[in-house]
């Protein structure tokens, strides 16, 4: 921000110039009177020499970090460390120490503060009769500030996004969310990058006149199985045009014609649109994964963990060779149904040939399309040796602190006598119905259960947009009670 100053030194006298230095910059930057600007230098110089010989009497090693900022009438001058403790000062907390007397006649609000295991910060307040703080454009005027007029756009590409676009899609995620995303991999232009040229990951872009102005990628972690729609985004001065469905209807084609054999999505529950949007093009809501954003994701304002909706568009419409355990049996024929696809129970594990290779039982932390704080559990063969993988599984997921737990049974490789032990097995540990997620590893179709392992869980909140959709969180809630 243009009125703020900050800075860090390093522990030793020897470095107080460079901050001396900084401060008559910030000063001149900042048109401040001669010698207003003067009493500023001396007072953050006094008060950096003071922290540093008795915070860190002797000690070269800790770290001063000084910030100065610009108010209607004063400089706001803070210091912070996490030197030796000191006792407060200041605002009727304790005398003020002797050698600070002078400074304190000279400023205003003269203070230290114990901060304890985070350390102490000292502050003070130089007048400036007068003195206004510059006008700051805020990040979404600057965005706003060359938004084209409402109607037809001329110069509109839509296009397969190419290797060298990473850097730009980049830029444009940071123009949308700043570094708030959740999907940090995209900010690194050198990943994405590589994902799109080894097409881990399919994106499509919006150009107008040449600039990229739109994004939405469809991501893929398994083998012959479905890819994940998400990250998408259009530039604040471009919405309103209505670019979004046209460029998913795009993104959505390109898909088809490669043959991918379904796409996934899993939309947001604190607003409708975006399941508006899945409907439209034929999604059909399969599962209710609670917990999936985590509260580190700010996007949705809420202080729990929020809910996603999973959707699929199937392309392929085989029938599917699954055993469906009783418990389950409705839930699951009336998913399938939705999604058009028959049913060829084979009762016997028949896919179990497929998993060739793989362990009975995976774990998987994070991941491309996976969710911070989530532990994924799959399950394919079923022995006294996958039941212990299984407990050691849920018992890791307590020591490693995770918030939500999803456990998926392979439809194609277990029969409906496993499944039912597992789920009874599962329900010890509190895990309750989720949905029906298809076309996963080696195309497989999965039972997946959740468990809420925090209480930081929206279960309340949750906007929905179709009956079905309500139904399911009926049924999810009814089955964790």
């Amino acid at each position: 921000m243009a009125n703020t100053l900050k800075i860090s030194i390093g522990s030793d006298r020897r470095d107080i110039p460079i901050i001396d230095a900084a401060v008559q910059s910030f000063a001149a930057a900042r048109d401040l009177p001669t010698d207003g600007a003067q009493q500023l230098c001396d007072a953050v110089h006094r008060m950096t020499a003071w922290i540093n010989d008795n915070a860190y009497p002797g000690d070269q090693t800790g770290e001063i970090e000084i910030r100065l900022e610009v108010t209607e009438g004063a400089v706001f001058c803070s210091l912070t460390d996490t030197g030796m403790p000191l006792a407060a000062f200041g605002d009727g907390e304790g005398e003020i120490p002797e050698e600070l007397r002078e400074l304190e006649l000279e400023t205003e609000d003269l203070r230290l503060v114990n901060l304890a295991g985070e350390g102490m910060r000292m502050s003070s307040i130089v007048r400036f009769e007068g003195l206004t703080p510059e006008k700051l454009t805020t990040l979404d005027e600057w965005l706003l500030s060359d938004a084209p007029e409402q109607g037809e756009l001329e110069g509109i590409e839509f296009r397969n996004a190419r290797p060298e676009d990473a850097e730009a899609i980049a830029k444009l995620l940071y123009a949308t969310y700043g570094l708030l995303y959740p999907h940090p991999d995209f900010y690194r232009p050198r990943w994405l990058a590589a994902q799109i040229e080894s097409e881990t990951i399919y994106s499509t872009v919006v150009t107008h006149n040449g600039e990229l102005i739109a994004h939405q990628a469809m991501l893929t972690e398994q083998e012959g199985g479905a890819v994940e729609s998400g990250v998408g985004f259009v530039h604040p001065a471009y919405r309103g045009f209505g670019l979004a469905s046209d460029f998913f209807e795009f993104a959505i084609e390109r898909m088809r014609t490669l043959g991918v054999p379904a796409i996934l999505s899993r939309a947001v529950t604190n607003h409708p649109y975006s399941q508006r949007l899945e409907a439209a093009y034929g999604f059909k809501t399969t599962g209710l994964l609670l917990g999936s954003l985590p509260v580190s994701v700010p996007l949705f304002h809420s202080h729990l963990r929020g809910a996603l909706l999973s959707a699929y568009l199937p392309f392929d419409k085989s029938d599917r060779a699954v055993s469906i355990a009783g418990r389950y049996e409705s839930q699951l024929a009336e998913a399938y149904e939705r999604l058009g696809l028959k049913l060829a129970g084979s009762g016997t594990g028949a896919g179990l040939a497929d998993l060739e290779g793989h362990d009975s039982v995976i774990t998987e932390r994070g991941g491309m399309t996976g969710m911070i704080g989530s532990l994924l559990i799959t399950v394919g063969r079923w022995d006294e040796q996958a039941r212990a993988d299984l407990i050691a599984a849920l018992r890791d997921a307590v020591h490693h602190k995770d918030e939500i737990a999803w456990c998926d049974l392979d439809l194609h490789s277990l029969d409906a006598d496993q499944q039912a032990e597992i789920i009874e097995l599962l329900r010890n540990y509190d895990f309750f119905y989720a949905g029906l997620m298809c076309f996963g590893r080696v195309g497989h179709d999965h039972l997946r259960l959740q468990s809420m392992l925090s209480d930081d869980i929206e279960t309340e909140k949750i906007v929905l947009d179709s009956d079905y959709a309500l139904s399911l969180r009926d049924f999810v809630l009814s089955d964790r009670d």
